[in-house]
C-alpha cells in the first residue's frame, strides 16, 4: 500500500526553536529595460492635476500680533534662594559681603526682631561649614518674613564667586 508521505508543516504555525532561521521571502528586484522606461515615464509626467477635492489653497496672511506674553515671574521661595546659596557648592558669601547681606537686612527690621547675625570674626574660624549654610538659612527665613526675598535673591546673584565660601576651602 502506497502511503502518502506527510505533509511538511506550516513555517508559520510552528514556533521557531533557538536556533532556527525564520524563513523570508525572496526579494525580487525589476532592473528591466521595461521598469526604467516606466521609471522615466513617470517622472516626465509629472504630476497629474490634483483632484477637485483638493482646492488651490492661498496663504492666509500674518495673523495679527498679540503683545508678546511673557511668563509671569514665579514668586521667589526660601528653597530658590537656597538653591542660589548652594550653587558651585557654595556654603555662605564670605564675612565681609555676608555682614553686607546682614546690613541689608536689618535696615528693614522696623519695629520687629532683629535679622539673625552673621558669621563673622572668631566665630567664623571656629564654625564648620554645615553650620554656616544653615545660619545664612536663618537669614533667608527670616527675610521671607518680612517679604525681602527677591531683594536677597538679586543680592547673593550679584556677589562675584570669590565672595563665597565654599565647601571645599
Amino acid at each position: 500500500m502506497p502511503t502518502d508521505s506527510p505533509k511538511p508543516p506550516q513555517a508559520a504555525s510552528l514556533p521557531l526553536l533557538p536556533g532556527e532561521r525564520a524563513a523570508a521571502p525572496e526579494g525580487v528586484e525589476l532592473n528591466t529595460p521595461t521598469a526604467w522606461a516606466e521609471f522615466e515615464r513617470l517622472r516626465d509626467e509629472g504630476d497629474a492635476a490634483p483632484d477637485a477635492a483638493f482646492a488651490t489653497t492661498q496663504p492666509q496672511g500674518q495673523l495679527p500680533s498679540a503683545a508678546p506674553r511673557g511668563r509671569p515671574a514665579a514668586p521667589v521661595t526660601v528653597n530658590a534662594v537656597m538653591v542660589e546659596a548652594r550653587r558651585y557648592n557654595r556654603v555662605c558669601p564670605k564675612p565681609p559681603a555676608w555682614q553686607r547681606l546682614h546690613e541689608l537686612l536689618a535696615a528693614h527690621t522696623g519695629q520687629g526682631q532683629p535679622p539673625p547675625l552673621s558669621l563673622t570674626g572668631p566665630v567664623w574660624q571656629a564654625t564648620s561649614a554645615m553650620p554656616k549654610r544653615m545660619a545664612l538659612r536663618d537669614q533667608i527665613e527670616w527675610a521671607e518674613t518680612r517679604g525681602l526675598l527677591p531683594a536677597v535673591l538679586d543680592f547673593l546673584k550679584a556677589l562675584p564667586e570669590d565672595q563665597w565660601h565654599h565647601m571645599d576651602e
